[in-house]
């Protein structure tokens, strides 16, 4: 049967999106298919194999591990733009270096790239604009007020990001121009692609709390589950129950103002 508001074609493909998508993580995992199989036992199995005899190879330990996640809606829909950011389950802040490389917000064509973006804190980012026409960048949330100025073909100051938190971002200029911004308390952060994975990687083992937080997502269904990092790679999904998508362009809403 149909979801309600999904027609049965849509409904199908979508599901098979996410079906494919989590198949990908699994098959990672897993090492399914030749390919994992011939990169884990080396050219000796194509040997083993074709006398029907595999034996596994011995793998050296490892210090830090990949995490996948798989983020989908409430219809089971691949989620793409959901942060996704890992911090210690004790209440510990991770100890990192942010990194000494200076993050980019652009403006081209009157929009915000990229629409979602994530830095850890104490980084720093800038705003550049490819646009003939200025813009003037202004956010009010507590993460970090903005009001800057960036004339055409020019890019603002670098500014540090000092304090954990959404930022979410418009244009004084241009009411339809929006765009958010997650400064996460963690070195381990990454914003799920359009088959709504993301991969976090040189994770330690340990037990942590893995946050996901997206621009539809309300406050009250924002999520953080406790997961546990071995030696090997390992993945989670996650379901998230996002507001349906707003009308293309406007100014940030006021309830995406308290995006966090």
């Amino acid at each position: 049967m149909a979801r309600i508001g999904v027609s049965p074609i849509e409904g199908e493909e979508t599901r098979l999106l996410g079906r494919v998508a989590k198949l990908r993580v699994w098959g990672r995992r897993m090492q399914i298919g030749w390919l994992g199989v011939a990169r884990s036992f080396g050219p000796a199995f194509l040997v083993l194999a074709a006398i029907g005899v595999t034996t596994p190879a011995k793998s050296e330990p490892s210090s830090a591990s990949t995490v996948d996640v798989f983020i989908t809606d409430q219809r089971e829909r691949p989620l793409q733009y959901a942060v996704v950011f890992l911090t210690l389950a004790e209440g510990k802040e991770i100890q990192y270096k942010a990194a000494v490389d200076v993050n980019e917000i652009g403006q081209l064509d009157e929009e915000f790239r990229p629409y979602v973006s994530v830095i850890s804190r104490g980084a720093s980012l800038k705003f550049s604009n490819g646009d003939r026409t200025a813009h003037h960048v202004y956010s009010f949330s507590d993460a970090k007020p903005l009001d800057v100025v960036v004339p055409s073909g020019s890019s603002s100051e670098a500014y540090v990001f000092e304090k954990s938190g959404a930022v979410s971002l418009g244009c004084n200029i241009h009411d339809h121009m929006a765009a958010f911004l997650y400064v996460a308390p963690s070195p381990y952060i990454g914003i799920t692609n359009e088959n709504g994975l993301v991969e976090l990687n040189d994770v330690p083992p340990g037990t942590y709390l893995l946050w996901t937080r997206h621009p539809r997502l309300p406050r009250s269904a924002a999520k953080d589950t406790a997961i546990v990092v071995g030696d090997t790679d390992a993945s989670f999904d996650v379901e998230l129950k996002v507001r349906q998508k707003r009308r293309p362009g406007g100014a940030p809403s006021r309830e995406e103002q308290g995006y966090r």
